[in-house]
Formats: C-alpha cells, structure tokens, sequence
C-alpha cells in the first residue's frame, strides 16, 4: 500500500506544481497581448483602430505602410486570446478546488467507515461480555429468589464491585437491542423476559481500591450502562488514619441512600485486606441502606479446609502457598467466613434469612495457575531473592503435581469446598415476621 501511495502523493504534487506555473505563464502572455495591443492602437500619430491607413513616413519618416488593418487585428487575436487564457486559467484554477474537495470527501468517508467499524467493534464486545443468570449459577440463584418473591431488583447496591458482577448487572440493565431502556426484541427466550421482569432501575458500585474503580469504569463504558448509575470508591468502614469515626453520619458511604436490593459478591471475603476486623460491623452497616421488604444477597467461598484427603489436597496446599506469597510481599490476604457465620450475623443486623444455597467447587488446572500466578506475582516483593527463588520452585513443582492430578481425573478436574448464596430479607415489620421458615425454592 505504501508503494503506490507515496509515488501518487508526489505525482500529485508535481501536477499541482506544474498547473501553477502554467497560470503564471498564461498571464504573462495576456500581459504582453494587452501591451502589444496598446501600442498598435494608439500611436504617437494619433492612429486608432478606426483608421483606414496610416503612413508610417508620416510618424518615423520611412515608407508608408497601412497599420490601421494591423490595430484591428491585433484588437481580434488579444479578444481571442484573452477567452482562452481566462478560460484556460479558470479550468486549471478549479481543478486543484476539485482536487482538494475530492479529497476531503475522501477522508470524511474513512472517517465514518472507522467510525462505524468502532461502534460496532464495541457493539459485539459489550453483547459478547454481558453475563446472565443462565450463565451463572449464583447469580442465576439470586434471580430465581427474587422471581419467587416477585420482587425487580429496582434500585441496586453492589456493596463490593467487581467487573464480573457489573456485567450480569448490565444484563438486567441494557434492552435486547443494548439501548438500555429494557424494552427491546426478545431473541434469547425465557432468559431475557426473566431478565425484563427483574430490572434494575439505578445501580450504585462501592469499592475500596482505585484500580478496581478503573477497571469496573470501563467496563460499564463498554457496555454502555456508564449512565445508569455511579461507580464509587470509598470503605464501609468509613474511619480516618487513626482509627476513628470519621466525623458522624453524615460523612458515611452512601449517606441517605435507601435500596431494594444490596448485593455483598465475596465482599466479606475480602474485607481483610481494606478493612480488618470490621466484618462483624458489615451487615448492621449495609441494613441501614435496605428498604422495607428489601433482600440482602450474600456471596461468599467456604473457608478451604487445612489439608484434604487424596489429590484434593493440592488445592489445600495451592492455598497455603498463595497466602504465604501475599505475606511474605507485605500485603494482606483475603479471609473467607463459613456459611453458617454469614447466616447469624445475618439475623443478628435484624434480617429474616430466608435461602442459602452451596455449589461445590471443581478445579479445573487452568484455574489452579491463576492462583498460583498469583503467587509468582509477589516474588519481586519478597525480602530475599533467595526465598524467592526458593518459593519460585515450590509453585512450579505444585503447577506440575496439579497437572498430572487433573489429567488423571475422569472430570479432568479436582473437587473441594464450596461457594454458598445467603439471602436475607428486611422485615416490613419485625414483630410480624420473627420465626418465619426459610422459603423452600
């Protein structure tokens, strides 16, 4: 492309070039035909063009020659010449216009071509992205617990984001058609009308870390929800530097803020690492912000087990070797709380628990190294290369072991724990609902 585009762009060039030195002489020459003719018509003897002959002895004293037929000759070929020239200068003027105006259509029409090939680049990657209920088991649990109370989730609070959770967001958020208004075509069956009926009308995202912010920003700019709600940074926990409150109510996270639904996705999970010992406060703290009749969902992992009978047990040693990373690089691991510890901190903010839920966990190789990427990621930060060197070779050694473990499982992949959904329900009058079953689904 670069070998024919260079030599017409300088072709081009050169024309221009050459049509400007054309122009030029063409002007000079209807210069000289409009001085050649002024000096046939008007003579220091007084000849015009309307003289029959003029004796030229008369004005220089030599032989008579008839020069009144040479003025009007002269008046014809510079009249002549002078359409051709204006012609001739008009058309090579109008042709670099034509050549500019060319183009710059050009280039508009690139322009637009790349910007519809952009907007729908970006159409395919939102569609491509968005997570629905049926994709999902806990979030497809969410969904039917809230089909079973007949409750939209309405005004939504993801007290802990993350970019998985803003694209099932986004599924109960964008239409069919990705126009965000929940009333496009159905092409996807009972999945999308579910999703039409459990619309969310504003979301709020709550996390603690900037990257984080980043990241769930431009998620929701891909999928074009950025407008549907707010993306917040800030902690639950809401104390400054030293440990204290943080000047009152009215400076607290999401201060006024009532929802129909708050969805905490592994936030107390994760809580160690930007707010420690503050998970016990957690409920009481997200309870102020749930409407009567609202649902708390709850997601969360099952603490893994110290050590595990047969090749399970590399998940338990996979584990061990992960949080031993993150310590040794200064930094705080992630500490998951059992199910039933969810359940009575639950009742104890004054909810009504109302469904839990347990999936187990099947490791499949690929997801054992992402955590123990993990692991190699903090090697750069420990105190000594030589224990880091050291550690670098356990985490190959345990990629290894967890190789030959899931290539001999029928599943190809290794079974342990659990992840568990606890939904909880805000009373519309706490008397009236106290020692109500859990609704069986």
């Amino acid at each position: 492309r670069q070998c024919v585009c260079v030599p017409l762009y300088y072709s081009f060039q050169l024309l221009t070039i050459t049509i400007s030195f054309l122009k030029f002489f063409l002007i000079v020459a209807v210069a000289v035909l409009a001085l050649f003719n002024s000096t046939c018509t008007s003579l220091p003897c007084g000849g015009t063009r309307r003289s029959t002959t003029v004796n030229i002895g008369t004005c220089a004293g030599s032989s008579s020659t008839s020069i009144g037929s040479i003025g009007s000759i002269g008046t014809k070929s510079l009249g002549v010449s002078l359409g051709v020239s204006v012609t001739a200068v008009a058309a090579l003027s109008a042709f670099p216009l034509f050549q500019r105006r060319r183009q710059q259509q050009q280039q508009q029409q690139q322009q637009q071509k790349s910007h519809q090939l952009q907007q729908s680049k970006t159409s395919k990657m939102s569609k491509s992205k968005v997570v629905y209920g049926s994709d999902d088991r806990l979030f497809g649990r969410i969904e039917k617990v809230q089909l079973s109370h007949s409750k939209a989730f309405g005004r939504f609070l993801d007290a802990g984001t993350g970019t998985h959770s803003l694209r099932w967001m986004a599924s109960l958020i964008i239409d069919r058609d990705g126009n965000g208004n929940g009333n496009g075509n159905e092409n996807n069956g009972g999945q999308r009308n579910l999703n039409s009926l459990l619309k969310i009308e504003h979301y709020t995202a709550i996390t603690a870390d900037e990257k984080m912010r980043s990241n769930v920003l431009k998620e929701a700019q891909a999928l074009g929800i950025e407008d549907k709600g707010d993306i917040i940074i800030g902690n639950w926990q809401n104390t400054n530097d030293n440990g204290n409150d943080n000047g009152g109510e009215e400076f607290e996270l999401c201060h006024g803020e009532m929802y129909d639904t708050i969805l905490a996705d592994y936030l107390v999970g994760a809580m160690d690492g930007f707010s420690p010992y503050y998970q016990d406060q957690i409920f009481p703290r997200l309870v102020k912000h749930l409407k009567p009749g609202g649902l708390l969902h709850v997601v969360g992992l099952n603490p893994i087990p110290d050590s595990a009978p047969n090749d399970a047990n590399i998940i338990c040693k996979m584990t061990k070797l992960r949080d031993a990373c993150i310590l040794l690089a200064g930094h705080r691991c992630y500490r998951e709380y059992p199910i039933d510890w969810i359940e009575r901190h639950l009742e104890k903010a004054g909810l009504e628990v109302i469904h839990s839920s347990k999936f187990p966990i099947l490791y499949s190789h690929a997801a054992i190294v992402r955590q123990l990427n993990v692991a190699r990621s903090k090697l750069s930060l420990f105190p000594s290369k030589a224990l880091a060197r050291e550690m670098g070779q356990a985490i190959d050694a345990l990629e290894e072991e967890s190789k030959v473990a899931t290539d001999k499982s029928s599943t190809g992949r290794l079974k342990l724990g659990f992840d568990y959904v606890v939904s909880a329900r805000m009373p519309m009058e706490k008397s009236v609902n106290e020692g109500k079953p859990k609704d069986e689904l």
